[in-house]
């Protein structure tokens, strides 16, 4: 069943991946910050169930782990079923790619995740097409806005009934831009930055220290959100729907306050920034160590040429204000009328 099909016969589905071990990398070590529990997870889901609800979906597939976050919240929400997306995942990162291509399969009109900018740059290597609302449960959190989950509940479920053609679809979601770092034959994608460290393996995967980074480069930064692209928010911010993006080369330079992880400031200098328009590259290296993506070492390199591509074509994402202003003018907040039945 598309997405499309099921707004038409009055049946969305929404898709929800939560990952349990988001927030929970040695960033949080350093820092002096601490974690969301999964309870608090189960807490959140209910209060996005609610959302959902209000809005007439009925269905939510989401990816199942062995903690009973989504099952538990479900219990506890009359009047909306929670469907696995899958019979079973494990505990691999990939799991989140495997679950978004099967909800987007199964024809979810938006996948909603729980987690950091890793959890979405996964979730946004299967969902496809389909939207994207993520709401902020990681350490760093620079891809997602800050939103409430059951204000998030309603602009999913505003948009998952809207169908894949509806205008008011094409009014609620903006396109997001993208890294492809290629290496050698081999390429993935980073949503927020893709970063050349010094680092010699992938080990822990969070990158925190700015003495580990030789240059970078950012499809968006803005002042005062935390992780690596503040790096380059520090001196050229970049706004999230604009058309270009950043280069950044660590040394001996400006010297600027970077907002790495919560509740540490760290100094450190900056040797140049450049203006990196869509659908323009940049060469490093040769060199030998990890390449980061969004704030995780995926892969080393040994004494090699690493390109990074900003590109135009990255995830679709709900834009909550815009949905939720367009829900206002159709009438869903006066008692009595709502949105679910006119879209």
């Amino acid at each position: 069943m598309s997405g499309g099909d099921a707004g038409a016969r009055g049946a969305p589905r929404v898709g929800l991946i939560v990952n349990p071990f988001a927030g929970r990398d040695v960033r949080r070590l350093v820092a002096p910050a601490g974690s969301l529990s999964n309870y608090e997870r189960a807490v959140m889901v209910r209060r996005l169930l609610a959302g959902l609800r209000a809005t007439g979906v009925r269905e939510v597939l989401y990816m199942p782990e062995d903690y009973g976050i989504v099952t538990g919240a479900a219990a506890e929400s009359p009047g909306i079923a929670a469907l696995p997306a899958l019979e079973r995942a494990g505990d691999s990162p990939a799991e989140s790619t495997r679950a978004a291509r099967a909800m987007t399969a199964a024809g979810v009109g938006v996948i909603v995740t729980l987690g950091g900018d890793g959890t979405n740059r996964l979730v946004a290597a299967g969902a496809g097409e389909t939207p994207l609302l993520p709401i902020p449960a990681g350490t760093n959190n620079a891809f997602a806005e800050p939103v409430e989950p059951t204000v998030a509940g309603i602009a999913a479920g505003l948009v998952a009934r809207a169908g894949r053609r509806g205008a008011a679809r094409a009014r609620c979601i903006r396109r997001r831009k993208r890294i492809v770092v290629s290496v050698d034959g081999r390429s993935d994608l980073a949503l927020v930055d893709a970063v050349l460290t010094t680092d010699l393996a992938v080990a822990g995967r969070a990158v925190w220290d700015p003495r580990h980074v030789r240059a970078l480069m950012v499809t968006q930064a803005e002042p005062g959100v935390l992780g690596l692209s503040s790096l380059v928010a520090a001196i050229r911010p970049v706004g999230v729907l604009e058309p270009r993006g950043a280069y950044l080369e660590m040394g001996a330079g400006t010297p600027v306050r970077a907002l790495l992880t919560p509740g540490v400031i760290t100094p450190t200098e900056i040797r140049s920034v450049r203006d990196m328009p869509v659908g323009s590259s940049v060469v490093a290296g040769p060199a030998t160590g990890t390449v980061s993506l969004d704030g995780e070492r995926a892969f080393e390199v040994r004494e090699e040429a690493v390109r990074m591509t900003l590109e135009a074509g990255g995830p679709w994402v709900v834009d909550v204000r815009r949905t939720l202003r367009w829900a206002q003018r159709q009438g869903f907040f006066l008692s009595g009328l709502g949105v679910a039945a006119r879209t």
